[in-house]
């Protein structure tokens, strides 16, 4: 596979002392064990990783800025791809098109709104697409995530998140929800009840990941009639997509033993990449490679990972934790500093601000569609309503 110098990238780990790129561990047998994340540790938020199929959708993995490392741990500019410059007054502003919200994030978009899941308001939600009122589809959730689209209905998860919970039963029930948007407000179905930590809808089919304790996952396809059992494995499930024949799930370490694990649909055996690192907080499918927000050899950004191997490739740097999609050659992204929208060409290169987010001072979800970028936020430190959605005209 083809891969431009660049890109930082290196296949083993050197020893620190020389290490320059991005370091990645041989692939390793599927009984290995992993180091389970401390609670609370660096990517413990993360309760909203993957992606759902349409207008690649992304979210807010809950790691704060505070958490990218400082600039003398940063790749210096030949090793690493320059993250461009600040927002400029050429680079277009976000134009608000809704306004009242609370944290909007999971971003999807059909032909005629943007859909959201509302963490603070415990809602579902759409607006127009060119802007108006918004319309509350289902309210009363538990912290909603991962909305996604499955033939014609939406679907998300209520209540999940990496920690195995106890059942409450004073609590909103957790699981994996549907409604067709069809009707407003829209009636709710149980597709599946449980603790989840994450959600992909591909193909018509959805799967589902949980932690069964602190260092084993499983991973299910779920039916209003079953949930059948894909596969377990070590390691601590934060994040996982699809391409149709296998799942690949991203899991997180205290101690940077992450890996990516590969669980094939059909028979076979499950395959490990362990990372020096802490891990992907996101992960989503890119044709032959996999796209990932985290933090890999003490670098902090977007990486690029092969499929078929163990080559990472670092591609950006300062991207807020999964607020990243990929149309055609190109991948936008929000600025972790500076809250801007940045574009990197996919074979490697240096970014460029393509707008300016406004009003945003929390990014928590991103969606492209025909020519538009929508972000959802809300202004930092506040726990009113003071989300927004925005919209940018792409180049």
């Amino acid at each position: 596979m083809h891969r431009p110098d660049a890109r930082a990238r290196v296949a083993e780990p050197l020893p620190p002392s020389t290490r320059g790129g991005i370091g990645v561990r041989r692939a390793i047998t599927p009984g290995a064990a992993a180091l389970a994340i401390a609670a609370g540790g660096w990517a413990s938020g993360c309760s909203d990783c993957g992606r759902a199929p349409r207008a690649e959708p992304h979210d807010d993995a809950g790691v704060p800025a505070s958490a990218a490392p400082s600039a003398s741990a940063a790749p210096s500019a030949s090793a690493a791809p320059s993250a461009g410059a600040s927002p400029s007054a050429d680079a277009p502003a976000a134009s608000v098109i809704a306004r009242g919200l609370g944290k909007p994030r999971s971003l999807v978009v059909d032909a005629t709104h943007v859909y959201f899941a509302d963490a603070l308001a415990r809602a579902i939600g759409r607006v127009p697409r060119d802007g108006g009122d918004h319309e509350d589809l289902a309210t009363g959730r538990e912290t909603p995530a991962r909305l996604a689209f499955s033939g014609n209905e939406l679907v998300w998860l209520d209540g999940g998140g990496p920690l195995p919970i106890a059942p409450d039963a004073g609590a909103v029930a957790r699981g994996v929800f549907a409604c067709s948007p069809a009707k407003v407000p829209c009636s709710v179905r149980t597709v599946r009840a449980g603790s989840f930590v994450t959600l992909v809808a591909a193909g018509g089919e959805l799967f589902v990941a949980e932690n069964l304790d602190s260092s084993h996952f499983a991973v299910s396809r779920v039916t209003d009639k079953a949930l059948t059992r894909v596969g377990e494995h070590d390691g601590h499930a934060m994040a996982m997509t699809t391409d149709g024949s296998s799942l690949y799930v991203a899991t997180s370490s205290a101690l940077d033993r992450a890996k990516v694990v590969t669980l094939p649909l059909a028979k076979g055996a499950a395959r490990e990449v362990t990372l020096r690192g802490p891990g992907l907080n996101n992960i989503d499918d890119d044709g032959d490679e996999l796209l990932g927000t985290g933090m890999i050899d003490r670098r902090f950004g977007l990486f690029l990972l092969a499929k078929s191997g163990d080559d990472v490739a670092f591609a950006a740097p300062d991207v807020a934790p999964g607020l990243y999609a990929r149309r055609g050659d190109v991948i936008y992204f929000v600025g972790g500093a500076d809250r801007s929208l940045r574009r990197v060409p996919r074979a490697g290169g240096t970014a460029t601000v393509v707008g300016r987010l406004t009003g945003i001072d929390e990014p928590s979800g991103l969606a492209i569609a025909d020519g538009w970028a929508y972000v959802g936020g809300k202004a930092a430190g506040d726990a009113g309503s003071t989300g927004t959605i925005v919209r940018i005209p792409l180049p």
